[in-house]
């Protein structure tokens, strides 16, 4: 909790994640409707946003917020229509498309990021948990971080002491005899639901902006989905080195956020100090 704590008050990756959310913004004035695509309102879903809410939190919502409104528009619900109308705005030239890749936008117009992401072994390491035993892995309000929003809390309900998200831990059981597990559990990396599907999609279709960083993509996606028990950062951390993040050999995930984070924040100090 203290590296996600650390990373959410990094200005570096605050200031980094204003920027893209006001790209995104930008954009979007060229785009019909955009809202419909990114709103959820879904209490088993984390970050779930009434319609109403989504250009708030875009503008100043926690990392969860944003990166859910995100994963909606550009990889879920809104991805086909909404990468279309962007891919149009960039060949055209479009002066709020000018933070867009039209290249990047191209790619992923033609080959959709919903695509599954096909992880070494995932095939072998995990089953469907019992629906009898999921709710005994459901997360305490308490527990998820950054703490619920105003904005969460119409959705979830702010007197329920138990969250009503569907997280990586109620859905998926990890099989320990698989290579997978054997492999982590080895090297003492905490498991929970396996290799992030949603950290890769996510960090794919974030191609599509100019200041894309991995670097800073593999920390947002740690608060967004280790702070509410979807995965670990070791599963967080398999989807950015599978996207070609590069990490010292024989270092820990936790380690190497950690790294990245003191690296991020040093380039931060030096041009503004």
């Amino acid at each position: 909790m203290l590296l996600l704590r650390d990373i959410d008050r990094s200005a570096a990756v605050q200031a980094y994640m204003q920027r893209t959310c006001d790209e995104l913004a930008g954009a979007l004035c060229g785009v019909s409707a955009p809202w419909q695509a990114a709103t959820s309102a879904s209490a088993a879903e984390s970050g779930a946003l009434a319609p109403e809410d989504v250009p708030g939190a875009l503008r100043g919502g926690n990392l969860r917020e944003r990166c859910g409104i995100f994963y909606r528009l550009l990889h879920a619900e809104g991805e086909r229509r909404v990468l279309g109308e962007l891919l149009r705005l960039a060949l055209r030239g479009a002066a709020c498309a000018r933070a867009l890749d039209a290249a990047q936008l191209r790619r992923a117009a033609a080959a959709p990021s919903s695509a599954p992401w096909d992880a070494p072994g995932a095939e072998a390491y995990r089953v469907l948990r019992a629906a009898a035993a999921a709710r005994a892995h459901a997360l305490p309000l308490r527990c998820a971080f950054p703490p619920l929003s105003v904005r969460e809390l119409r959705v979830h309900g702010a007197r329920e002491p138990v969250l009503h998200w569907t997280t990586g831990r109620m859905r998926w059981e990890i099989l320990p005899a698989s290579a997978f597990a054997r492999r982590a559990l080895g090297a003492r990396e905490r498991l929970v639901a396996g290799p992030s599907g949603h950290a890769h999609a996510l960090m794919r279709v974030m191609r599509i902006f100019r200041s894309f960083r991995l670097d800073m993509w593999l920390l947002i996606s740690i608060v967004w989905l280790v702070g509410a028990d979807h995965h670990s950062i070791h599963e967080v951390a398999a989807a950015a080195l599978s996207l070609g993040l590069h990490a010292p050999p024989r270092v820990s995930s936790v380690r190497l956020a950690r790294l990245v984070l003191e690296r991020v924040d040093a380039e931060d100090a030096l041009q503004w100090g």
